[in-house]
């Protein structure tokens, strides 16, 4: 039921990130609004923002609801799921990992004969999960223009790169 659904969210919502009850219906309002916006069953986009809700906690009450309308736009935006993004983004949440990915996604970039263009401490400092994952995007867009002119193993070194298939990778970047 709907009104299930709504419990559900504005439960998740106060347990998970230390909200009151009225800041809840507030981001509640929000999410709904852009749901509605782009038309879609508002149960179901408040059922994928519950379960997503604690790992966005993080993010604290100031910037919540930007980084959540965030994830929900680029979730339509590329098909992928809100926790897919997040999953992606988390995988950048650590120094080396954020090195890791940087150096390869540069080096291969770089043997394309791209400037090197994404630097660690960008992916660290920015942890809106969406942001993040544009910040990819943008990084192989500004270096060897579009994706899909790339050949075949040109496309696989890239998405090897970023640690995804090149199914991933063609939804991040042809958003």
């Amino acid at each position: 039921s709907s009104a299930g659904t709504t419990t559900k969210f504005l439960q998740s919502v106060t347990r998970t990130t230390g909200r009151t009850w009225k800041q809840a219906l507030q981001l509640q309002k929000t999410v709904m609004g852009v749901a509605s916006a782009f038309g879609d069953d508002l149960n179901k986009v408040l059922e994928e923002a519950a379960e997503v809700m604690s790992q966005l906690a993080v993010h604290g009450v100031e910037k919540l609801t930007g980084v959540l309308n965030n994830l929900y736009a680029a979730s339509k935006r590329t098909g992928m799921g809100m926790s897919e993004i997040i999953a992606f983004s988390d995988r950048f949440d650590t120094f080396e990992a954020a090195a890791d990915a940087a150096g390869r996604l540069n080096a291969v970039l770089g043997q394309m004969g791209a400037a090197p263009i994404i630097d660690t401490m960008q992916i660290l400092e920015e942890t809106d999960p969406a942001k993040r994952m544009q910040l990819f995007a943008d990084a192989i867009e500004q270096s060897v223009g579009n994706f899909e002119e790339l050949d075949y193993y040109q496309q696989r070194a890239v998405a090897n790169a970023m640690g995804m298939s090149v199914e991933e990778t063609r939804r991040i970047l042809l958003q």
